[in-house]
């Protein structure tokens, strides 16, 4: 496990395994080297309902929302916001 104190990847001594208030577990230990507790919160990989799992299987496109109808375009003539006065610094 990674120890704060000394920066890096060391060996952990008396290590044990808990369950957080979340359901998370973690891995609490002791620092060989320099000797304050480390703890170290594990990751779920398994996340998630069966419909996210599906839909993630899934190609599907890109979803983009058009403008209304009422709004004009935002294409800017020349292809950039130089020529209009607008958003110039």
């Amino acid at each position: 496990m990674y120890c704060l104190r000394c920066k890096r990847h060391t060996e952990t001594l008396i290590q044990t395994s808990a369950v957080l208030r979340n359901g998370r577990t973690a891995k609490n230990g002791t620092c060989s080297v320099c000797g304050p507790k480390k703890c170290q919160i594990q990751s779920t990989k398994a996340g998630g309902s069966v419909l996210n799992t599906v839909l993630n299987a899934l190609p599907l496109p890109e979803m983009h929302i058009k403008l209304p109808k009422w709004v004009p375009s935002e294409a800017v003539s020349g292809g950039t916001f130089q020529d209009t006065g607008k958003y110039s610094y």
